[in-house]
């Protein structure tokens, strides 16, 4: 019988305890499809996620500005700490013999799709994105900066510096630190009016949504290669940046 966190019992929720659990499932179970999780793991990262959700609740509930709805809200907050658990146990997935169908791992080795329990194989794809993202030239730090703000990822001074040197850290440290809008409309506004700032340009945020997606999918074509080596999209580059900058 499925068990949820004892503290489920005394919390007073954002939504009803039902509707966190189904939330909850909803994205494991994407991530599970992306192959980000092996499928028997599902149940304890389930676990870990509520438990995560539970012990952040206060803070959770006090960075909720209604900019969106509550499930969408709870949806993203689910999907970081889901990411957040990846980032600390792949390695120990690796270890694990893996207990899924043969068959579901049918593609060619040069095709498998990030997620997969190979440790080497998402260390040499960190480096060669890495690589990748130096082909921007000047772009780059901008990109790596924008990722890591539109992804909910810590944005330092040093990413800060390495595009804008016409501004104060100190004056944006807040800015980037603060993860409450959920809307990726809104999240572009926000991209739009520091990049305007930054660069003393006026560019509204349809332009930078337009530049962001099509420097993505560059980055994720190149991945992929001319013979399909992999079959990165939009979300499984995201996990990749993620899995790349995670420590800094």
């Amino acid at each position: 019988m499925t068990t949820t966190p004892a503290i489920m019992n005394k919390a007073k929720e954002l939504l009803p305890v039902d509707d966190l659990i189904a939330i909850g499932d909803k994205v494991v179970n994407k991530l599970i499809a992306r192959r980000a999780i092996p499928k028997r793991e599902r149940e304890d990262v389930r676990q870990e996620v509520l438990s995560k959700y539970y012990d952040k609740k206060d803070q959770i509930e006090a960075a909720f500005k209604g900019k969106a709805s509550p499930s969408t809200y709870v949806s993203a907050v689910m999907y970081r700490m889901c990411c957040e658990v990846i980032r600390s146990e792949y390695k120990t997935w690796d270890h694990v013999q893996d207990a899924e169908p043969k068959e579901s791992l049918s593609l060619s080795a040069g095709k498998r799709p990030f997620g997969h329990s190979d440790r080497t194989l998402i260390q040499n794809e960190a480096h060669y994105l890495r690589k990748l993202l130096q082909l921007f030239d000047d772009e780059e730090p901008k990109f790596i900066l924008f990722c890591k703000y539109f992804f909910d990822l810590p944005v330092n001074k040093q990413d800060f510096i390495a595009y804008c040197k016409t501004l104060e850290w100190t004056d944006y440290a807040y800015f980037f630190r603060s993860h409450d809008l959920t809307k990726k409309q809104d999240k572009f506004k926000q991209m739009a009016l520091f990049h305007n700032q930054c660069e003393n340009k006026k560019v509204g945020a349809d332009a930078i949504r337009i530049w962001f997606y099509k420097r993505m999918d560059q980055v994720t074509s190149r991945l992929n290669g001319t013979f399909q080596r992999s079959n990165y999209n939009r979300e499984s580059f995201q996990l990749l940046f993620e899995f790349t900058f995670q420590d800094n």
